[in-house]
């Protein structure tokens, strides 16, 4: 009767969990919070995954009442299918998955901020893999007094066509607005034609970021991109300067102005906004953002 008793008391825990598992998700679901951990294109998978862990839940609840002394345990697969001997391991096998259940649902939600940009490093290029081996940002040389045509400002290769063809249609803008949905796209496209936007009005939104390699009034407006899950979650930012910028708190938003101008650091080219405004705004419901499937038209 005891062994019955202990594979009994498995058999909630482990429907405890699953079940668990599911509300959690649920609980998510409900609250629009589930922006906060996972990317929107996985959403309907996770979804989906909570049918599953409820279907296991009642699977072990129906189990439960079908539980006899008598039942074997060798089913001759050569496996010990026998609910662990020792409490204290029990315990610990057990914990690897109440704990953070139990923290999922009853801590508050809590977004990636400038202590994770800080452990992660701040990617200041979005176009690093787009420029590794091709010239796709160098313009030709022009004869002095002649003015640049849009396709020798904005050079291209196989790999860059698509980043080329959306740098005409930004530079054709008196301010160039970058939002959550195109942030990866803009900035991207800002960074592989860096020289050809020097001087363009930008406008940006993000929480303030600082490390020890900037000036005093120096700043990164920055956002986590994120692929699959907040796991994954890199910030990337513009660095940005204001004046008596060091009064901004760090982790707060802002909407900022400013000119693109292109500064050296560690000898490399690197976006800098020199600031007309810097308005404090609050966080999106939805603070990450994300890589579309094709460029804005």
């Amino acid at each position: 009767m005891a062994d019955l008793r202990i594979r009994k008391v498995h058999t909630v825990l482990r429907a405890v969990i699953l079940a668990g598992l599911a509300l959690f998700i649920a609980d998510l679901v409900k609250r629009g919070s589930m922006s906060l951990y996972i990317a929107p294109r996985m959403e309907l998978y996770v979804k989906c995954a909570s049918l599953v862990l409820y279907a296991g839940a009642v699977y072990h609840i129906y189990r439960l009442f079908r539980l006899k002394p008598e039942t074997e345990h060798d089913c001759g697969c050569g496996h010990d299918h026998a609910p662990p001997s020792s409490s204290i391991r029990s315990l610990v096998i057990y914990s690897l998955f109440i704990v953070p259940v139990a923290m999922g649902i009853l801590l508050p939600d809590h977004t990636l901020s400038s202590s994770m940009a800080a452990q992660k490093g701040m990617n200041w290029s979005a176009a690093s893999a787009l420029k590794t081996g091709n010239d796709a940002g160098s313009a030709p040389s022009l004869p002095e007094g002649k003015k640049p045509s849009l396709d020798s400002l904005f050079p291209s290769t196989p790999f860059t066509e698509e980043y080329a063809a959306y740098a005409k249609q930004l530079y054709s803008q008196d301010l160039i607005r970058i939002t959550s949905e195109n942030y990866i796209d803009a900035l991207t496209t800002l960074d592989l034609y860096q020289e050809a936007f020097a001087g363009k009005r930008i406008s940006v939104s993000g929480f303030l970021f600082r490390d020890e390699t900037m000036a005093p009034d120096e700043f990164a407006v920055s956002r986590f991109s994120v692929q699959c899950c907040s796991a994954d979650a890199l910030p990337l930012g513009i660095l940005a300067e204001l004046r008596n910028g060091r009064k901004l708190q760090d982790d707060q938003w802002f909407r900022v102005t400013g000119k693109l101008t292109v500064i050296k650091r560690n000898g490399e080219p690197r976006m800098k906004l020199e600031l007309s405004s810097a308005v404090a705004i609050q966080p999106p419901k939805d603070p990450y953002v994300y890589q579309s499937a094709e460029l804005p038209e």
